[in-house]
């Protein structure tokens, strides 16, 4: 098992991730996926997005790598990715595109109380 923190995503090391494995697990979340944070001073509370068709987040931005979900979908394709980083967007969703993959934020949430929830993974599925 190897770990990948922030700066080794953001300074493009994601081809040392293997593909096509099950469970990856990262510090930084993928951008666009369970990664707005509170940003009071980068955005007005009625300025819409410019990263994500334009939605108003208020006050949050986008925390997320860029280059790590584009090796998710293109290469990587695991079936879960747990990652932490943005205690403001804790929870879990099914990626809408082909891969399928679960994205789990586990980050504690703004009261410090942990993230749970049952999950089952088919391992014949993928």
């Amino acid at each position: 098992m190897r770990g990948w923190s922030k700066q080794d995503l953001d300074y493009g090391n994601q081809d040392t991730i293997p593909s096509h494995i099950d469970i990856l697990m990262t510090h930084v979340p993928p951008q666009f996926i369970l990664d707005l944070a509170y940003q009071p001073k980068a955005l007005s509370s009625t300025e819409p997005c410019s990263m994500c068709n334009n939605t108003v987040h208020g006050c949050y931005g986008h925390w997320g790598s860029a280059s790590l979900i584009k090796e998710i979908r293109q290469r990587i394709q695991p079936r879960v990715h747990c990652f932490g980083h943005v205690h403001d967007d804790p929870g879990h969703k099914y990626d809408q595109d082909d891969t399928g993959t679960l994205f789990i934020n586990a980050a504690t949430d703004l009261s410090n109380r942990p993230f749970k929830f049952n999950f089952y993974v088919d391992l014949n599925k993928h």
